[in-house]
This record gives structure tokens, C-alpha cells and sequence, in this order.
């Protein structure tokens, strides 16, 4: 992760981050589009 993106994170509140966790989590155990019903 460069550095960017890195600084971009960090500036996300503990619920954005824990949000975004959940979103990537789910991407990667499935491979397929994350929607707002799965995180809900």
C-alpha cells in the first residue's frame, strides 16, 4: 500500500474504518461487488 492510500485510511473515523474493513473482508472471501444489504 503506498503511502497515499495509507494517510487516506487513517483519516477515516473507527466507524468508516470498521465499515470499509467489513467491505474489503467480504471482497476478498467472495470475489464479488459488496452491496449495503450484505453489511446490514
Amino acid at each position: 500500500m503506498n503511502s497515499l492510500n495509507t494517510s487516506t485510511i487513517k483519516e477515516l473515523n473507527d466507524r468508516s474504518r470498521d465499515v470499509f474493513r467489513e467491505i474489503v473482508e467480504a471482497y476478498v472471501a467472495d470475489g464479488e461487488p459488496v452491496g449495503s444489504r450484505t453489511l446490514s
